[in-house]
């Protein structure tokens, strides 16, 4: 059992029901040794996400000319227009990705 201090990570191996320890590292985490039998599972949320650009279009351009507005000054922010942007994005990808676990 791993100590909270400890910097680990688990890997559940799908439909083995059985863990593996690798590092935190990105390096680590490649070279994870799975056999031919065991499933590797996608994150669906990036290509919903790509779905939802389009719904959400008005905010990214919202954001995209408040970055240019603010460029080269030294204040400013475009926060609100960048959380407007990824809250469009992921109400859409949230109400997509929900239906297939109902």
């Amino acid at each position: 059992v791993a100590s909270p201090s400890e910097a680990s990570l688990l890997v559940l191996v799908s439909g083995a029901g059985r863990f593996k320890r690798a590092g935190t590292s990105r390096a680590n985490l490649e070279h994870i040794n799975m056999s031919d039998d065991e499933e590797v599972v996608q994150d669906m949320k990036e290509a919903v996400d790509k779905k939802c650009e389009p719904q959400c279009a008005s905010f990214y351009i919202a954001y995209t000319d408040c970055a240019a507005r603010i460029e080269g000054h030294d204040e400013g922010h475009c926060t609100g227009q960048y959380l407007d942007y990824t809250k469009c994005i992921d109400h859409c990808a949230a109400q997509q990705l929900f239906k297939t676990t109902r």
